[in-house]
């Protein structure tokens, strides 16, 4: 990126970098999701910027300013600047946990349906576990849902057909 200034609201106000994933605290400041999130993780309790309590450690994505700054990086292609990815967004635990609910109450094994070894083996694994490590985590907090067993058919080799 040489010779390229990057505007100043692209940039995180705590690392100062373009922001790759930016996300707004409850303050409504805007930060690099890689930057704020240790911040809170440290325990801090302030918005960085304003010094304004934070009143939860919710994360909101920033779509708009995505959009905008992945078109930034578009136009400055020819100046070196590199494009950032689309972010992934991490899975809701208030969505995800009524289907693991309905899947665990089917509880025989007869009336769970299995899935093919073909159609498992387009599933991208780390993609799965980083879902079920998610949902496992939510758990331990007291959330109460059953995510556990719904996933253990899903991981599990195929051992025997049913016909």
């Amino acid at each position: 990126m040489v010779g390229v200034q990057i505007p100043h609201h692209f940039r995180c106000p705590i690392s100062l970098e373009l922001m790759r994933d930016p996300v707004t605290v409850s303050t409504g400041q805007t930060y690099d999701r890689s930057s704020i999130e240790p911040w809170i993780a440290a325990g801090n309790t302030t918005c960085p910027v304003t010094r304004a309590p934070l009143l939860d450690s919710a994360l909101i994505p920033n779509h708009t300013l995505c959009r905008l700054i992945q078109s930034w990086c578009v136009a400055n292609r020819r100046c070196g600047v590199e494009s950032i990815p689309t972010p992934k967004q991490p899975a809701d635990p208030s969505c995800v946990r009524p289907l693991l609910s309905q899947a665990a109450s089917t509880s025989s094994a007869a009336a769970t349906p299995r899935l093919s070894s073909s159609f498992r083996n387009r599933l991208a694994p780390s993609a799965a576990a980083g879902l079920v490590i998610f949902l496992k985590q939510d758990d331990r907090q007291g959330s109460g849902g059953h995510c556990g067993q719904p996933w253990t058919t899903l991981a599990r080799p195929q051992t025997r057909s049913f016909g």
